[in-house]
């Protein structure tokens, strides 16, 4: 008996269905994971196939009620099997039939991995912005009830504020004072200010030791909710899928958001192109929504072309699919077709075949944790330190050129009370 010819539709999607070209003769080639089960299909039932590409899509439905992609060509019946593999969803189940399901599949999304960057404000960041300010409050207070103290008392400390305010700075740079107090009320109110100091100092030298030597990582957007709330993020994803057909039913919730963010600043790709758009998420201002093994996929090819990891797929997942290959309504084929996947699963082919396409993933999967490789600091980690030294002997510039105008001032006058006092005699 003469073996079977079926028309098949392929359409890329890593690393499930990929499509290559062989140098020499220029003739499209397609390897991966529904290749394979195609194959052992073909051997098992005896029967030749030939590959169909269509408009580069999976299929979503059009408003006049027909698909387009794979999804078309299979309701048009242009093709017996389509190999996908198709998400399954109850709007696609009224068109086509899916056979036994082989691989879940998980949405993520895809963006460029942070680096540990140096933070303009780091000599701040030890402290919250409250902590500063009960600081800042907390000098004052010591220096008003210091000075209140004095003058009240009168103990012979010094009575200006200039000096209780020197006092109270000492203490709070680790220098010894200037004065020694004399009254009990005094010692006790420095004292409790230096006790306060010397937690407040070790408390900042140690995080900030710690915030210099080992920075932390993280994601810059690692949910759906951080990508809809960042106006100025461009959405990238596959057009004319299961997930493109659920936004657009989407009726409240973070879908109905995201949705409305696709429609400002999304851009739908087809599938071949995604990969040649991943330059794109480097400038940190593009993220990906995408399969979670197309994800892996795309860093696998790259960490094997260039040696770096320099995509992140993230840890929060937002869209679950079964994945199944499907035939047009009624086809007899369905039957012996599932029989056969359902082998192929049970035996682990599907996740062996697709490790394989992945096999060097898992150096980049590393979670975000903490930085601690060895980095000369440069300016830009430690400018702060030096904007802080600048201003300093900036202030010092000009107290000192008001000193001088003052003492000139000063020699001024007292050269002119000279002079009249000896005219006067």
């Amino acid at each position: 008996m003469e073996p079977v010819h079926l028309r098949v539709a392929a359409e890329e999607f890593q690393p499930y269905t990929e499509v290559t070209h062989d140098p020499t003769t220029g003739a499209t080639l397609l390897k991966g994971p529904t290749i394979n089960i195609l194959q052992a299909l073909a051997s098992s039932l005896n029967f030749t196939y030939s590959l169909i590409h269509g408009d580069g899509f999976l299929g979503a439905p059009l408003p006049n009620g027909s698909w387009d992609g794979v999804m078309g060509m299979l309701q048009r019946q242009e093709v017996d099997l389509a190999l996908g593999p198709l998400a399954l969803t109850p709007q696609r189940a009224e068109v086509v039939d899916f056979t036994q399901p082989f691989f879940l599949e998980k949405m993520r999304l895809l963006q460029a991995r942070p680096t540990s960057t140096p933070d303009p404000w780091g000599l701040l960041t030890p402290f919250s912005v409250v902590v500063w300010v009960c600081i800042a409050v907390s000098f004052v207070a010591v220096v008003v009830a210091v000075a209140a103290t004095v003058l009240c008392l009168g103990r012979g400390e010094p009575s200006h504020p200039a000096d209780h305010l020197l006092a109270v700075a000492s203490v709070l740079i680790g220098q010894a004072l200037p004065w020694i107090p004399k009254g009990l009320a005094v010692r006790v109110a420095l004292g409790t200010w230096m006790l306060s100091v010397i937690i407040i100092a070790n408390s900042y030298s140690g995080s900030l030791t710690s915030l210099l030597t080992v920075r932390e990582l993280s994601a810059k957007y690692d949910s759906l909710r951080q990508v809809v709330d960042d106006p100025d993020v461009t959405i990238l994803l596959e057009g004319s899928t299961a997930f493109s057909a659920y936004l657009e039913t989407a009726q409240k919730g973070i879908f109905l958001e995201v949705r409305r963010a696709t429609e400002q600043r999304g851009r739908f790709l087809l599938a071949k192109d995604l990969w040649r758009s991943l330059h794109l998420l480097q400038d940190g201002r593009h993220v990906m929504l995408i399969d979670e093994e197309t994800g892996k996929k795309f860093t696998s090819d790259y960490f094997s072309m260039t040696g770096e990891c320099d995509h992140y797929v993230s840890r929060d997942v937002f869209f679950n699919m079964i994945l199944a290959m499907a035939v047009p309504k009624g086809s007899p084929l369905l039957q012996l077709l599932d029989h056969r996947i359902r082998m192929v699963r049970e035996y682990g082919l599907c996740r062996t075949w697709i490790l394989r396409q992945i096999y060097n993933v898992s150096h980049c999967l590393e979670p975000l944790a903490k930085d601690t490789s060895l980095i000369p600091y440069t300016l830009t980690h430690l400018w702060g330190a030096f904007l802080l030294l600048g201003c300093g002997l900036s202030l010092a510039s000009l107290i000192f050129c008001w000193d001088v105008l003052c003492f000139r001032a000063r020699s001024a006058a007292a050269e002119e009370k000279y002079q009249l006092k000896i005219q006067w005699t």
